[in-house]
């Protein structure tokens, strides 16, 4: 049987040596990619968040709790973080093709800065259709924040659902988000 399967694989290999080069090399970048993320996630939240009330930039307090969506994304970033800056177009996009707030809800926080005017500094120029919210060391704490960005999307009972660190496109957010 094994023996079977080698020799099909090697008569393959040798009609077709620059597919079998090409997937061998796709797979090679799937399996890196696929252990740097888990590495990365290793020791975020994996079940029930904890509990999110925090201020925001508008005065306002938002959270976790009520109203609650189908999906929420909760968007940890700090001022200083590059990828952060050009992943908020992203966040941005995302909520423009998710705009039904019974379903879908965003919220951005910020950590690891001194002053509140670094946040502003950081939205300067940006429309943001979200709130963002400002966010204390213990937040980063309780999340288990070590990286930016990093991103959890959680269910109506608040389980989470997904995670990551680090740049993620509008269509992997989106496909995370439903």
């Amino acid at each position: 049987m094994i023996t079977n399967l080698l020799n099909k694989a090697r008569e393959i290999k040798g009609k077709y040596p620059r597919a079998v080069s090409f997937l061998s090399q796709v797979l090679f970048i799937v399996i890196v990619v696929g252990t740097v993320q888990f590495y990365q996630t290793r020791n975020l939240v994996k079940e029930t968040s904890p509990e999110l009330n925090l201020p925001a930039l508008n005065g306002a307090t938002y959270g976790t709790g009520e109203p609650r969506a189908r999906r929420t994304l909760v968007y940890f970033f700090a001022p200083w973080c590059t990828v952060c800056k050009v992943n908020f177009d992203n966040l941005e996009r995302l909520k423009s093709w998710r705009s039904d707030e019974k379903e879908f809800r965003l919220l951005a926080v910020a950590l690891s800065y001194d002053d509140v005017s670094e946040i502003h500094e950081f939205l300067e120029g940006r429309k943001t259709s979200f709130p963002v919210l400002t966010g204390t060391a213990q937040t980063a704490r309780e999340w288990r924040i070590s990286a930016f960005p990093t991103f959890y999307v959680l269910d109506e009972n608040r389980q989470v659902v997904s995670s990551g660190v680090g740049y993620t496109t509008t269509l992997g957010l989106w496909w995370r988000t439903w």
